[in-house]
């Protein structure tokens, strides 16, 4: 079996959904923003170590976004007000961070990691899952998920 994470999506979701009781607040945001080891944590234990016990590293596949071009191309207003909004300082370098360490550490791990210059992860996802035979898991954090075709299984 294949599993496959959509790496920024799974891992935002790890950062946000962190109990860190030392994280640092921002006065910026008004709030506290977890430590990105802490978030670290949260990613191996929700993520790393399930998609390991049912896949193995081998079968590891790590989808990243590389850009909306695609999606912009059919429709020009997608995520218009994504970029509008305000980042804590704490919260950017916190993740910057994160994604810095965790695509070292799947990289060591021997994980395949794919991305399509101008393609969102999703979109990979998609595609991976049209064209790997067999059972696969997808760890991912989207709503648009949910809006794709469903698609025939194929035997072998």
């Amino acid at each position: 079996m294949y599993t496959i994470l959509d790496f920024k999506a799974v891992t935002k979701h790890s950062y946000y959904g962190c109990d860190d009781p030392e994280g640092v607040f921002c006065e910026v945001a008004g709030r506290r923003f977890a430590g990105w080891k802490a978030a670290a944590n949260s990613w191996l234990d929700r993520y790393i170590v399930p998609a390991l016990e049912n896949s193995g590293r081998r079968n590891l596949l790590v989808a990243h976004d590389m850009g909306r071009d695609f999606r912009k191309a059919i429709f020009p207003e997608y995520k218009a007000n994504r970029d509008k909004r305000e980042v804590s300082p704490i919260e950017k370098e916190n993740l910057d961070q994160m994604y810095t360490w965790a695509k070292k550490f799947l990289s060591a791990l021997g994980a395949t990691q794919i991305g399509v210059k101008g393609v969102e992860a999703d979109d990979v996802i998609a595609w991976l899952c049209q064209g790997i035979i067999g059972p696969k898991a997808v760890y991912t954090w989207t709503v648009t998920l949910f809006s794709w075709p469903t698609t025939r299984q194929r035997s072998t």
